[in-house]
């Protein structure tokens, strides 16, 4: 009787290393970031990171900072009673400082596309919430301050999305990326000389479009959740990564496995599925990204 067993939950990728890093998705109005995190060689860092999300401490965050040609921060400011007569500025509340990893592992420069930790001038090990990032090759500058900024991820899909924000241009005393302290509404930031430079969709004329016009970052970690095809058929069906080659591999044991390629796909939703068409005794999946 032959008998399939599908391998739950597995994502490899192709990079740098021979043990792939954390998927976390970032959502804009722009279209979406995925982001590969360096889980083995910053650990602390990613960790930290990771807490955020599994905690929701991110929920209604907005970006706090953008300077097109350098960085797009965010992490540390949300909103509360979003979408309600009510709605409010509020801080992230951190779990406190964390260890600087920028000298831990393999050297990570600051290089476009890449995301790092923010932190409090002259305290290399202040970086609680915040992150940005880098829209540039920033290396000369942020690899050799402040003991270095923490690079711990890098971007794998959706540079295009990054590309956006770099075009966000100034236009005389009112700029389209910056949020203005309009009617004195005790906006959590110190608005002298100029006021902090948040991202806004549209032009600002008046306070009441604030709100409306944030740039909210919604963070979530991306994972396979393979399960086998309902039909009690030979394959499997995970939750994809869309616009990117999904290939599944099979192997017949999984000490010394022997994976072979058996499709290549490009979804376009948030699900896929494969049907094995030749099945062969024992059959083990896995999911992995190609770039």
């Amino acid at each position: 009787m032959k008998r399939w067993t599908l391998w739950l939950g597995i994502l490899l990728l192709i990079g740098l290393n021979t043990r792939a890093g954390t998927l976390v998705e970032f959502r804009t109005a722009f279209g979406s970031v995925v982001v590969e995190l360096l889980d083995e060689e910053k650990p602390v860092t990613v960790q930290n990171f990771l807490r955020y999300i599994r905690q929701d401490r991110w929920k209604d965050m907005f970006s706090h900072r953008l300077v097109p040609g350098f960085i797009l921060q965010g992490g540390g400011f949300a909103v509360t009673n979003r979408n309600t007569e009510t709605v409010g500025f509020t801080e992230v509340p951190d779990f406190g400082p964390i260890t600087n990893e920028f000298n831990v592992g393999p050297k990570r420069s600051n290089v476009y596309g890449t995301i790092a930790m923010a932190k409090l001038g002259g305290n290399p090990n202040s970086a609680s919430s915040e992150w940005f990032f880098n829209l540039a090759n920033n290396s000369a500058n942020l690899d050799n301050q402040n003991g270095g900024f923490t690079v711990f991820g890098r971007v794998i899909a959706g540079t295009n999305v990054l590309n956006v924000f770099n075009t966000f241009t100034y236009s005389g005393n009112q700029t389209t990326n910056r949020l203005y302290n309009l009617l004195n509404t005790g906006f959590p930031f110190d608005s002298n000389p100029n006021p902090p430079a948040f991202p806004s969709l549209n032009r600002l004329t008046a306070f009441a479009q604030v709100y409306t016009n944030l740039m909210f970052l919604t963070v979530q970690e991306l994972q396979v959740a393979a399960a086998p095809l309902p039909d009690g058929r030979p394959g499997l069906t995970w939750k994809s990564i869309p616009g990117m080659t999904n290939q599944v591999q099979g192997a017949s044991r999984l000490v010394n496995p022997d994976w072979q390629v058996l499709t290549n796909l490009v979804p376009v939703g948030e699900t896929a599925s494969f049907t094995e068409s030749n099945p062969n005794g024992d059959r083990y999946y896995r999911v992995k990204i190609v770039q």
